[in-house]
Parts: structure tokens; C-alpha cells; sequence
């Protein structure tokens, strides 16, 4: 019986790699995923978490005081905000896609806010 009809009993044509490989393979010690990668992923989700809530109470607040919407309405609006960013999200255009533009309108607001404070509020002595 030969090597190949060993490594390969129903001896089918696969690529096989050669010793040296392996050993290089099993040697390296790195490990992809597991729990340390479970930490990353869930300090990830953490932060996307909290960051939603906030931004879904600044809306409703937003919503209460510029527009006077009553607050159960403006909750509604913040919900169904959501509910389109996600559909949006999952047939159009895809999670990252929406992850960016929402990062760069976030990042966009956040500098307007920062500059509208900065040369538009009167200073006092």
C-alpha cells in the first residue's frame, strides 16, 4: 500500500501538505478565536449598545423639545428610525456600508456642534 493510499483511504485526488509544513503549522502556537476574541467582540457589542441608546435618547429629547412632539409619539418616530436604519441596513446596502455613512454623520454632527459652541456663544469677562 502506498504512502498517499494511507494518508488518503477513500483515494481521492487531494492536495497534501508536505512534513515540513505541518510541523510549521502545528508548531506555531497561534490560536485564531476563542475566548480571546470573544472579548473584543463583546466589548464591540458593548459600546454599539450604549452608543444606540444614547443616541436614540437624544433623539427623543430632541424631538420633545425643538419639535414639542409629545413624548410617546417621539418615541414611536425614534423606533421607527430604527426599525428603517436596520432594513436598510440588511437589503441595500449592507452593515458596514451603513456602519461608515453613520460614523462619518456622527463625526460630522459632533464637529458642528463643537465649532457652534465655539465661535457662536458670546463670552463673558
Amino acid at each position: 500500500m502506498a504512502a498517499a493510499d494511507l494518508q488518503n483511504p477513500d483515494c481521492t485526488a487531494q492536495p497534501s501538505l508536505s512534513g515540513d509544513r505541518e510541523s510549521q503549522i502545528s508548531d506555531s502556537g497561534s490560536t485564531k478565536g476563542g475566548w480571546i476574541t470573544f472579548l473584543f467582540i463583546a466589548g464591540a457589542l458593548t459600546g454599539l449598545t450604549l452608543a444606540a441608546g444614547g443616541w436614540g435618547a437624544n433623539l427623543i429629547v430632541y424631538l420633545i423639545e425643538e419639535f414639542s412632539v409629545k413624548r410617546i409619539d417621539a418615541a414611536q418616530i425614534s423606533n421607527v428610525v430604527r426599525i428603517v436604519g436596520a432594513i436598510a441596513a440588511d437589503c441595500f446596502f449592507g452593515s458596514f456600508c451603513i456602519i461608515a455613512l453613520c460614523s462619518c454623520i456622527s463625526l460630522l454632527v459632533i464637529n458642528y456642534a463643537f465649532i457652534s459652541v465655539l465661535f457662536f456663544t458670546p463670552f463673558f469677562p
